[in-house]
């Protein structure tokens, strides 16, 4: 079961939707896998993807509702669980004791570590991240491994697994490019545009 909290289109994905794409069909390589996001509830059997049916979009109660449907999905068995770090807070946790209790093993991965500095300077990301202080010391009763892309063996106290992103090459057309310019540097920067990602830095720096 993987558990993301972002909106998953699969018809026109994002970069990140695309992420947790690929994720699931190579989980699905080895055993059947679920996903429930925002958006919708979708399976994966030997890498192809069903949408089991869409879910309502609820702005203000939505993580509300994913996190009930969960409860709902699970029916009582136990899943190995996948989670892309949504921040702590109580309903998380109270999400992850439920898990727990119907014995899922559960692994949460944290896309960038650390990630306190990873936001913008107002007063919704400020209480995010307090929230999320207060209330992540207690995962480590709930979660059996964190997912990193860093060099930290351990991570709230959790033991990690340490990894990189992964690319399937069979998805990309190599382009030919026939006319070399050798005084010419082309830079292509490929991601949401956050204030963290330093471009302008870069077009100071040039």
């Amino acid at each position: 079961l993987y558990i993301a909290t972002d909106t998953i289109s699969i018809s026109n994905p994002s970069g990140v939707c695309k992420k947790i794409i690929s994720q699931c069909e190579v989980f699905s390589s080895i055993n059947e896998t679920y996903l429930i996001n925002y958006s919708g509830k979708y399976s994966f059997i030997n890498g192809k993807v069903q949408e089991i049916r869409q879910m309502p979009q609820f702005a203000k109660f939505r993580r509300y509702y994913l996190f009930k449907e969960i409860t709902k999905f699970t029916n009582g068995s136990a899943y190995n669980v996948y989670i892309r770090y949504p921040y702590s807070d109580p309903l998380f946790l109270f999400l992850l004791s439920w898990l727990k209790i119907l014995g899922c093993k559960t692994i949460i991965e944290i896309p960038t570590y650390p990630y306190t500095k990873n936001h913008d300077s107002n007063l919704y990301s400020y209480i995010r991240l307090l929230t999320d202080k207060v209330f992540s010391v207690f995962l480590r009763f709930f979660v059996d491994r964190i997912v990193t892309y860093s060099d930290d063996k351990k991570i709230f106290g959790i033991q990690t697994i340490n990894t990189i992103n992964g690319v399937d090459f069979s998805r990309i057309n190599l382009v030919n490019r026939r006319n070399k310019l050798y005084d010419v540097i082309n830079l292509v920067g490929i991601a949401h545009l956050y204030s963290c990602h330093g471009y302008d830095r870069i077009i100071k720096g040039l």
